[in-house]
């Protein structure tokens, strides 16, 4: 089986939030472990935190797992800087590497079993489908690492899934839907 990696977002500063969201508990962990965690248990191989905003606690919070941390200090121009970043990483680690997710820290509802139907796509982009869209966690093969090299700062990589056109695979993963970036959000969810 091809090796793939896991990119997990997880480098901003929770502004709506009011305090950091990747600390934040759900089901007696927080949302950076849990998210790291279920990449693991998903198989990725490495997986990739980018941490930002918060970074020192970000990085006591998960340096015992079995994950690669990276640091991006342009956190604040944008998610391009940190799927820039962790792609690097990824390459760094991981040359051969056949393709990656991206996933957010925020979404505690998506699973390892998710993240395993996004990777056995056969197409080279594959993401979650919900309420009517497309969005992260998204799995992209290394023959598109050069265009989101390319993303701009300000800009995740909701622009390339919507270009994919036929390259685009969709799984249905109605969990993506719950991101948490509010109080009333974290509510939501229950703890």
């Amino acid at each position: 089986m091809p090796t793939i990696g896991l990119i997990l977002l997880a480098a901003g500063a929770s502004k709506r939030m009011g305090r950091p969201k990747q600390f934040l508990k759900w089901n007696g962990k927080s949302l950076l472990r849990r998210a790291a965690n279920t990449g693991l248990v998903a198989g990725c191989s490495p997986v990739i935190a980018v941490v930002g905003a918060h970074a020192a606690e970000c990085r006591a919070e998960i340096q015992d797992l079995h994950i690669l941390i990276e640091e991006n200090s342009d956190w604040e121009r944008g998610m391009g800087t940190s799927i820039r970043a962790g792609l690097r990483a990824l390459l760094r680690a991981e040359p051969a590497v056949a393709g990656t997710l991206i996933a957010l820290c925020d979404q505690p509802l998506v699973t390892a079993a998710d993240l395993q139907r996004l990777m056995a796509t056969e197409k080279p982009v594959c993401a979650a489908a919900y309420d009517d869209t497309v969005g992260p966690p998204c799995f992209f093969a290394a023959s598109y690492f050069s265009r989101l090299l390319a993303l701009p700062d300000g800009q995740g990589a909701k622009s390339l899934l919507l270009a994919a056109g036929e390259a685009l695979d969709r799984v249905d993963i109605p969990g993506a839907a719950t991101d948490v970036d509010t109080p009333e959000d974290y509510d939501a969810i229950g703890r």
